[in-house]
């Protein structure tokens, strides 16, 4: 969940800053379809959006073992592979950069709004783009597999997709 990806983070951050064996200012989040949404809600979330959108599910922070308080939750770059966000409008100035990768057949890339029930909405691939440029945050172009719907198997693609991301991160690590 959003929580749990949150209080990783600065479980991560606090174990990499005390035995520094982690660069906490280089750290990366990402995933594929929902475990890309997990990721940009977990980053881009406030606390406040997320009691307007859903009231039930708590706070963001809590009081748990692993909720440190005092190290942020600041990546370097989010990786998103298929996800979608409840709002384009999440992502804030001053958020970090992302790359995306879609099937063009894919519900998730284009460029409407996905009503997954009565109460929610998600945003998908173009929208987070626009939102992303609209913001002037830098993000690479889409990386947008042709003929490919949600569930991309294709081994070619598997690979210009880990090697595309890798040149972004690194380029990003200079």
């Amino acid at each position: 969940s959003t929580q749990d990806i949150r209080a990783l983070l600065r479980f991560v951050k606090k174990n990499g800053a005390s035995g520094g064996r982690i660069d906490v200012n280089k750290i990366f989040i990402g995933g594929g379809s929902a475990g890309a949404g997990v990721a940009m809600h977990a980053i881009y979330l406030t606390e406040d959006e997320i009691l307007g959108v859903f009231p039930n599910l708590g706070p963001l922070d809590g009081n748990g073992i692993y909720d440190y308080p005092g190290f942020d939750l600041k990546v370097k770059g989010v990786i998103n592979m298929a996800g979608v966000i409840q709002n384009k409008n999440f992502i804030d100035a001053g958020d970090p950069t992302m790359i995306s990768s879609y099937g063009s057949l894919d519900p998730f890339y284009k460029d409407t709004v996905l009503n997954s029930s009565p109460h929610y909405t998600f945003h998908n691939g173009q929208m987070i783009n626009q939102r992303l440029t609209q913001l002037g945050i830098a993000t690479s172009p889409i990386i947008l597999f042709q003929g490919q719907g949600h569930a991309n198997n294709d081994p070619t693609a598997f690979t210009t997709n880990l090697n595309t991301t890798s040149a972004w991160m690194y380029n990003l690590l200079k």
